[in-house]
């Protein structure tokens, strides 16, 4: 699998072989030999995306299914091109050209786990950009998604840089009921993971 995945893309340069084969992997019933598939595809998936000057979905949804296997940083070097290509979108959009809506939604996402990771990592200076970055955004009415994030950087914003415990753990309530009763019960499980399941594992991730 892994093999083939590799040889594929280092004669065709094309990311699907290598998004297809850690899709894959993930879905292998041993954690053992998932764990040893991954590990040989990583460093090609890392070089890929620290190369990349511009994220097509493709390669957003590639960032997103290692993004937590990656060093703080190799995200360090990816980011300025995911905003780069955020902003780029958004003046496609302000200039009357559609956006591509599951794009600029994958690439928020980037931005939203890595400002978890950026608290995480005790770098909070790396955040305020991001912080600029999706307040800036005018998404679509209909982008559910989008607004969902957008809430979620405010729940960070509000627990870590405001220091208000109390108001961001309403908001995260709120966002989370909000998902209950409105999503499908089939989306509630990526959503709960995107929340880390609940606001106390929410705030000890962003915060220990």
């Amino acid at each position: 699998m892994v093999e083939n995945a590799l040889q594929i893309y280092k004669q065709t340069k094309d990311v699907a072989a290598i998004g297809t084969a850690i899709t894959q992997i993930k879905a292998h019933d041993s954690e053992e030999v998932a764990g040893k598939l991954f590990k040989k595809i990583l460093p090609t998936a890392r070089n890929i995306l620290c190369r990349r000057h511009y994220f097509s979905l493709m390669d957003a949804n590639l960032l997103l299914d290692i993004m937590d296997n990656l060093r703080y940083e190799d995200l360090q070097t990816i980011l300025p091109f995911v905003r780069k290509t955020m902003m780029q979108q958004q003046a496609c959009q302000q200039a009357g050209f559609k956006m591509e809506v599951v794009r600029q939604q994958a690439l928020l996402t980037v931005i939203y786990r890595y400002t978890l990771r950026a608290f995480h990592e005790k770098a909070n200076d790396d955040t305020k950009r991001d912080f600029d970055l999706v307040d800036s955004l005018e998404p679509a009415i209909s982008d559910w998604y989008t607004n969902v994030i957008r809430k979620l950087m405010t729940v960070i914003k509000t627990l870590i840089v405001v220091g208000n415990e109390y108001e961001a753990r309403v908001a995260y309530n709120n966002i989370l009921a909000a998902v209950y009763a409105i999503q499908p019960q089939s989306a509630w499980n990526n959503y709960e993971k995107l929340m880390h399941n609940n606001f106390n594992d929410f705030k000890t991730y962003a915060m220990s």
